[in-house]
């Protein structure tokens, strides 16, 4: 197998791995949610707290990949 081939097929493996990928999508909508309330209301701490939760989920694992890709090596 070449090296293009592998990696591409690794990329497939990850993808059907994540799924649905809610994480990516709570985030992108919080983000944009903090950016509006940005403009709109001087309150920085609602966007500094939006931005907060959105790093903590990031930081919880996903056991997804864990489970669904083969070891390498």
């Amino acid at each position: 197998m070449t090296g293009r081939a592998l990696t591409e097929s690794r990329i497939k493996e990850l993808a059907n791995a994540l799924g649905r990928d809610l994480k990516g999508k709570l985030s992108f909508i919080g983000y944009l949610v903090a950016i509006a309330i940005a403009i709109k209301s001087p309150a920085i701490a609602i966007t500094i707290t939006i931005y907060a939760l959105i790093a903590c989920i990031w930081l919880v694992p996903d056991r997804r990949i864990e489970r669904n890709l083969p070891p390498t090596g």
